[in-house]
């Protein structure tokens, strides 16, 4: 049972993949039947990354997932995936100006949130949502 979703992030226009399966190692497998990428992950439970795609000049942001992610670890992913958004679009973050990171995390949570949910009711999906 596994989950492939490509998504755009609104305001930033950036496309981030969800991959969600068994194991971190599986979820790489699922990107690789449409991107060719090395991504070690080694063991982990979760895992977000940035991938170049340099002929194409094309970047996407993946999070890898398994069945068993919990909130307090899809929140720590879903900062490490809008820090990297933030960095690649050129917006700063600081203590006194953190709302676009605060924004977007909540954002990123909310909808993979209900990626998971979607995964863990009806199984495998491969869609391309753009929400």
């Amino acid at each position: 049972m596994d989950s492939y979703y490509e998504l755009t992030v609104p305001i930033y226009e950036q496309k981030m993949i969800v991959s969600i399966a068994a194991t971190c190692k599986e979820a790489v497998e699922v990107i690789n039947k449409t991107h060719n990428v090395e991504i070690d992950v080694k063991g982990a439970r979760a895992y977000t990354v940035r991938i170049d795609h340099d002929v194409q000049e094309k970047y996407y942001f993946a999070m890898i997932l398994t069945t068993k992610v919990t909130g307090d670890t899809l929140a720590h992913e879903c900062v490490h995936m809008a820090n990297n958004i933030l960095e690649f679009v050129g917006v700063k973050t600081t203590y006194k100006n953190d709302e676009a990171l605060a924004y977007l995390v909540s954002y990123l949570f909310e909808q993979i949130e209900t990626l998971l949910k979607e995964h863990k009711k009806n199984g495998k999906s491969t869609s391309k949502n753009n929400t």
